[in-house]
């Protein structure tokens, strides 16, 4: 298992924001987090990339968090957080580039296949024709797609993204998520947090359905399963 996770919970001031969550996430798969606002979906994620305190186990690759050093674990995993503001003042290269740190050697100097990475990164992401732009130039979606090539350019076998769509328009949306379904296929797996429509046109993606703080749906959505997944986390009536 790429991650497995045993009664997991989270007490932020004082309040259980997750309940006893257990799941796994497999190898080379690509899965959403889902669920209203204030369901915990951020919060698990951040249990699972090690920023959050938490009781019960979270193994990563049969190893508990706890053994992975923070190079190490940025080695596999690459993390995209929620988009808030404009970073520093960075050209789009510049900040692209970031994501090979974990990378670099004692020296810490970028070499060719580092600029091969980077500009492959950037063309995946949609992002090479503005590579010399500022990143405070940019659009919300723009911006976004910059730190979707900034996680690429990592070069790590997971994903890990919360709510990467957030900026973008439909038609980018689509695009956006047929990425995701191309990286699967080519071995990456992918745990994303995601409100969109989209996803749930995608047969093969895996549902991790939560509602105040615990896990109510586990698996993929079959025919006519879209309607039971809505009532069981969104409780949907129709």
């Amino acid at each position: 298992m790429i991650f497995q996770l045993e009664n997991v919970s989270v007490l932020r001031s004082g309040k259980e924001i997750l309940h006893g969550v257990s799941c796994a996430v497999r190898p080379a798969t690509l899965t959403f987090l889902t669920g209203l606002n204030g369901s915990g979906k951020s919060t698990l994620l951040q249990a699972m990339t090690g920023m959050l305190p938490f009781s019960g186990s979270i193994s990563f690759l049969g190893r508990p968090l706890s053994y992975w050093t923070g190079k190490a674990f940025a080695q596999e995993v690459a993390v995209i957080h929620q988009l808030q503001s404009h970073p520093f003042d960075f050209k789009v290269r510049d900040f692209i580039f970031l994501g090979r740190f974990p990378r670099l050697g004692v020296w810490g100097q970028y070499h060719t296949r580092d600029k091969e990475i980077m500009e492959a990164s950037a063309e995946i992401a949609g992002v090479k024709d503005f590579l010399d732009r500022n990143l405070p130039s940019l659009s919300g979606g723009e911006l976004q797609k910059v730190y979707v090539a900034q996680a690429l350019a990592q070069d790590t076998p997971v994903l890990v993204m919360d709510e990467p769509s957030r900026f973008l328009d439909p038609l980018n949306r689509l695009r956006f998520y047929q990425l995701l379904q191309d990286l699967t296929a080519r071995g990456k797996t992918i745990v994303c947090v995601s409100h969109d429509a989209e996803i749930f046109e995608i047969p093969q993606a895996r549902f991790l359905g939560l509602r105040e703080g615990a896990l109510v749906w586990d698996g993929v959505l079959e025919e006519m399963g879209v309607r039971a997944f809505r009532e069981e986390v969104y409780q949907l009536r129709s």
